[in-house]
């Protein structure tokens, strides 16, 4: 609560990188959820955006793990998804910015992960003729370049939505359950001001400490 504090009487906003998804208008033309996330600074995440972001000297809020670690399956509680790619390092460290590790603990303990819905699917498939089913999406196609990725490595494979119910027994002093409280805890900053962008063991030595 300090730190947010601190930042607002500086005037400072943390740019949010939103999955794309949640960032297109709604069908009818209006802003739909994106007006949301537009309003406290949020921009569609891509490498391209992350880079604009730093460049200007803004604040920039990134999940590493993306869509997938946010809809974990059944057993993958505050589990890390996060890329092999160094990307965000690397782009970070071109700008020497300090990156302050933070994570979110609590929301796993409210709820049940029942299953996916590519599990569902999987199923359905195996038991239902095709046509009455819609196709599988085909994998993306990978930058085999030099560069930045065109897109986000956690984007590549569309989301597989989690099944959830919550969790009938009520939080204790004990054991987690319905009700717990949600806090957020933050790591020891690590600045990139001497890791070479174009080196990628540094990089790769300050991607793993960040994680």
């Amino acid at each position: 609560r300090r730190c947010s504090s601190d930042l607002l009487d500086r005037g400072v906003i943390a740019r949010g990188l939103a999955y794309p998804g949640a960032m297109r208008r709604g069908r009818r033309g209006g802003e739909g959820p994106a007006g949301q996330f537009k309003t406290f600074g949020a921009v569609s995440v891509s490498p391209r955006n992350i880079f604009k972001l730093l460049q200007k000297g803004e604040m920039v809020l990134l999940f590493p793990g993306g869509i997938r670690e946010a809809l974990h399956g059944p057993n993958e509680e505050y589990e890390l998804f996060w890329p092999e790619k160094t990307d965000f390092v690397r782009v970070a460290a071109r700008f020497n910015a300090v990156v302050v590790p933070f994570a979110g603990v609590g929301v796993d303990d409210n709820v049940q992960v029942l299953g996916s819905s590519e599990g569902v699917m999987d199923s359905l498939r195996s038991t239902l003729p095709s046509m009455l089913l819609p196709p599988e999406r085909p994998q993306s196609e990978r930058s085999r370049s030099g560069g930045l990725l065109p897109v986000s490595e956690s984007l590549e494979q569309p989301p597989s939505f989690p099944l959830l119910a919550p969790r009938l027994s009520a939080a204790s002093r004990t054991s987690p359950g319905f009700g717990d409280r949600c806090y957020y805890s933050f790591g020891e900053p690590v600045d990139l001001q001497d890791v070479d962008p174009k080196d990628r063991d540094s990089c790769g030595i300050a991607y793993a400490k960040i994680r």
